[in-house]
């Protein structure tokens, strides 16, 4: 009988590295520069930066 995960939706992504989130940091900054202010996608670019800094903070964290 073969048994499937029901979610594999759920499974683990591996973690980016820090040299690619620093590439989609850079990425990220780039968009913002470009977006008019107060814009959607002012907005949208300054979420994801802010996403992206947690992980790296993440990653530069020593564990607990």
């Amino acid at each position: 009988m073969l048994i499937r995960d029901p979610a594999p939706a759920k499974q683990k992504q591996a973690k980016p590295d820090r040299s690619k989130l620093m590439e989609q940091h850079a990425e990220a900054r780039a968009r913002r520069d470009a977006s008019a202010l107060e814009s959607a996608e002012f907005r949208e670019a300054a979420e994801d930066i802010a996403r992206i800094e947690v992980a790296i903070a993440k990653l530069e964290e020593p564990p607990a």
